[in-house]
């Protein structure tokens, strides 16, 4: 009969087997993260001796070569020469009744911006190309994101030059018809 300890006697023999088992792997993993905190610590660090290995050298004489030749390159490609616009041909000998000069249409001018000022500047250069000014208000809101121009259909030709006047200081830009039945030809909401 063999001779046992008492406290494996005891029938605690599992438990203590357990134990040690647990105590086994918690060295073990001890051990490894020790391993892998070294070396990783070891991998992460930088040697000031390689520092200058590391370090791109930048040659001025290669950077200008370079640039010299991109600008070879680049002069040697062919640009093609923007298309000039046709002109304008005028075939009919009489204007039609939609090309009216713009001397003969009213305009109302109203403010829908926080500038106080502006809308007597723009009346100024409106009454230069020809137009009357029959009426200069606030707007419903100064909150305008664009400018809107309501024309008339027999001012609907002024547009693009009410819009070319006006884009220095305004640059969005909303169409819209007005009635026959406005007292104006042209309404004008100026917008941010």
């Amino acid at each position: 009969m063999k001779i046992l300890p008492p406290i494996l006697k005891s029938g605690n023999a599992k438990k203590i087997f357990t134990i040690l088992l647990l105590i086994f792997c918690a060295l073990i993993l001890l051990l490894t993260a020790r391993f892998i905190f070294t070396n990783f610590k070891k991998a992460t660090s930088v040697d000031p001796n390689r520092v200058s290995e590391l370090t791109p050298k930048i040659d001025i004489a290669s950077i200008k070569k370079a640039s010299q030749i991109l600008e070879q390159k680049t002069s040697q490609i062919p640009v093609s020469k923007p298309k000039q616009p046709s002109p304008i041909s005028t075939l009919s000998p009489s204007p039609t009744p939609s090309a009216t000069v713009s001397s003969s249409f009213t305009v109302q001018i109203q403010n829908g911006t926080n500038k106080a000022n502006i809308v007597q500047e723009i009346a100024k250069k409106l009454e230069d190309l020809g137009y009357t000014i029959k009426n200069i208000s606030p707007a419903e809101s100064q909150n305008y994101t664009a400018t809107t121009i309501r024309l008339k259909n027999k001012a609907e030709n002024n547009y693009e030059e009410i819009k070319q006047t006006l884009y220095p200081t305004f640059a969005n830009f909303v169409k819209e018809n007005l009635t026959d039945q406005s007292t104006v030809d042209i309404v004008i909401i100026l917008g941010q």
